[in-house]
């Protein structure tokens, strides 16, 4: 019973709201003299109520509102059920997670055996309000294996096995580069059949052909397989390479590959024939620029020139 007791005279009209949304009489919601009767209670149940008392006189009228919060408390429940598995490698840290929502808010417990963990040289525990995560410094094959999760609240408590296993770097990917627009290089990324842990996605690196790899720009793809690295200068040559990536780390780089851009073309026109072509190497600086070039016997027209920064895009 959600409590709002309103006397009057003449007998005031009551009427609720949950959220900015009023409440109808129903199964489970009975408006009565008293308050709100909620039957069944659910945790869709919690938010802000306001119950409103409306009265009506031949001389005036009046409204009162009252604001009433409401908490449905319940017992910890997982976020992400499916989510138990984590990987590391020994020499570097592992991450495990647990995410678990209740009301009130819940308390977060890792055990290790029958050990309760805490913060040490080997342990760092991170609580947020429905989620922690242990950090595991993984000296040895001792430090992987089961680790208990328990999440209570004064309501009541779940627990689970959460498992840190050994893993491996990704092997690194095949891919191919084309340009069939000018200033354009297109990447697709192929996985490689040996890796057994999932990807997250993939590091592209890309510099002009004779520049070091020290002044390469890259790019941090989430999954995917095509990629666009655009805005570079027409007709020039391009090296790119490319690092997958899974929960444990990035791969080695594949191997250097060149492909050139595609150039931008201009055609001449002579007494009303095309007798020439020419090809641009520069990227523009002009954005959306329609240039016309006038000669005494041609006319060249080049259309649409872009800039901007180089950049990739999926």
């Amino acid at each position: 019973m959600i409590m709002c007791s309103v006397r009057a005279d003449p007998s005031p009209i009551v009427s609720w709201y949950v959220n900015d949304t009023i409440i109808m009489d129903g199964p489970r919601r009975t408006i009565t003299e008293d308050g709100l009767f909620v039957r069944n209670l659910k945790t869709s149940d919690a938010g802000n109520y306001t119950c409103r008392a409306f009265v009506v006189t031949p001389h005036k009228s009046q409204i009162l509102d009252k604001n009433i919060a409401v908490y449905v408390h319940y017992k910890p429940v997982w976020v992400n059920p499916d989510v138990d598995t984590f990987y590391a490698v020994v020499g570097s840290t592992g991450s495990l997670v647990c995410e678990a929502r209740s009301e009130p808010s819940p308390t977060f417990e890792w055990f290790k055996g029958r050990a309760l963990l805490g913060n040490s040289k080997t342990y760092k525990i991170f609580n947020e309000k429905y989620k922690s995560t242990l950090q595991v410094k993984v000296k040895n094959h001792s430090n992987l294996g089961n680790y208990l999760c328990l999440v209570s609240n004064t309501v009541g408590e779940i627990q689970r096995e959460i498992f840190l296993l050994e893993g491996v770097l990704p092997n690194f990917p095949s891919f191919t580069l084309s340009s069939d627009e000018p200033g354009i290089l297109a990447v697709k990324i192929h996985q490689s059949p040996l890796d057994t842990l999932p990807l997250i996605g993939y590091k592209i690196q890309w510099k002009p052909a004779t520049a070091s790899w020290k002044h390469a720009r890259e790019y941090l793809t989430s999954t995917g397989s095509d990629f666009m690295i655009q805005d570079l200068n027409f007709d020039s040559d391009y090296a790119v390479r490319v690092s997958a990536r899974n929960e444990i780390g990035y791969s080695n780089f594949t191997a250097t590959s060149i492909q050139r851009t595609k150039g931008l073309i201009a055609e001449t026109v002579v007494d009303g024939s095309k007798v020439l072509s020419s090809t641009f190497s520069k990227s523009p600086r002009l954005l959306q620029h329609s240039l016309i070039l006038y000669g005494t016997s041609s006319i060249a027209i080049i259309r649409n020139w872009f800039f901007h920064r180089s950049r990739a895009i999926s």
